[in-house]
């Protein structure tokens, strides 16, 4: 892992700012592997916190693997990794002495069931409810192949998948406004990565790269009740708002960003400087709605 703020090395010469490099690690000719898992929920915790009282179930599953070894010894080498969580998110909302972790105090018990009965009766629409906790997850699997082709060349082969997804509020909870659950939406991205690397020593003094690699990400972000309705804000006496149906932002919200990316590079020791030179080549195909 190498960390450069400002970097004024030649290949990082198409940005500003900050480079985070790292390096997988790769198999060797013994087999090794790694296990890891934890767990947690509102079993394992406290029941309050000074005055508040804690609210909503929640559990979490923390899981790990990694194997690595030969495939044929002294040449070729493997890596897999998986690594995923399965979690449940508590939003602890509420109208006015309800108890929950944010009490809207504007808005009245009956108030919110008025407007969760004229959606559903008149409107035919679920509303949906204050408070839940809805499914979250996270996984990202690697895998890495390692080919030494002959003493002077060596091909590296890498793919990452990674896939999850995150419940957040359309228009956030606070101490005068009330979002229903059908204001919510499930926030789902997938990134699939996949490169190949050639390393090849001409000499004792030159020696070349070349590198292709794509990256394709996938965002969504559709309502948890669907989006067949608009987004309302129902202003109660007490100066409280209720607020249902799917957030205003995500009736068609999509993006699709794929970016393919070449480079070549050419490393000579002349003396006592190192010269370089390369090509990088870039294509990009992003839709967006």
């Amino acid at each position: 892992l190498t960390v450069d703020s400002s970097p004024f090395d030649v290949h990082f010469g198409k940005f500003l700012g900050g480079n985070v490099n790292i390096v997988t690690k790769s198999g060797t000719n013994d087999f090794a592997g790694t296990l890891l898992g934890t767990y947690s929920s509102n079993n394992l915790r406290g029941s309050r916190s000074r005055d508040n009282h804690a609210r909503g179930d929640f559990t979490e599953y923390r899981y790990g693997a990694t194997v690595s070894g030969p495939v044929i010894k002294d040449q070729v080498f493997f890596l897999a990794s998986v690594e995923g969580l399965s979690a449940t998110s508590p939003i602890s909302v509420g109208p006015a002495d309800s108890g929950a972790a944010t009490q809207v105090n504007g808005v009245t018990p009956d108030e919110m069931q008025r407007a969760i009965d004229i959606a559903r009766n008149v409107y035919k629409f679920n509303a949906g409810v204050p408070e839940g906790a809805l499914d979250e997850a996270d996984f990202k699997a690697l895998a890495k192949l390692d080919w030494r082709v002959d003493k002077d060349n060596r091909l590296a082969f890498i793919y990452q998948r990674t896939q999850g997804n995150s419940i957040q509020q359309g228009i956030g909870a606070n101490a005068t406004t009330l979002p229903l659950s059908s204001n919510w939406y499930n926030a789902k991205d997938t990134l699939n990565t996949v490169a190949a690397r050639l390393f090849s020593d001409w000499s004792d003094k030159l020696s070349t790269q070349f590198e292709i690699n794509a990256k394709i990400v996938a965002s969504r972000v559709p309502p948890v009740n669907g989006n067949g309705f608009m987004q309302a804000s129902i202003t109660t006496p007490g100066g409280g708002t209720i607020i249902l149906g799917p957030d205003r932002s995500r009736h068609a919200n999509l993006l699709d960003n794929n970016v393919y990316h070449t480079r070549a590079e050419a490393n000579y020791l002349y003396g006592g400087h190192l010269l370089t030179a390369g090509e990088i080549g870039r294509a990009s195909c992003r839709e967006r709605v």
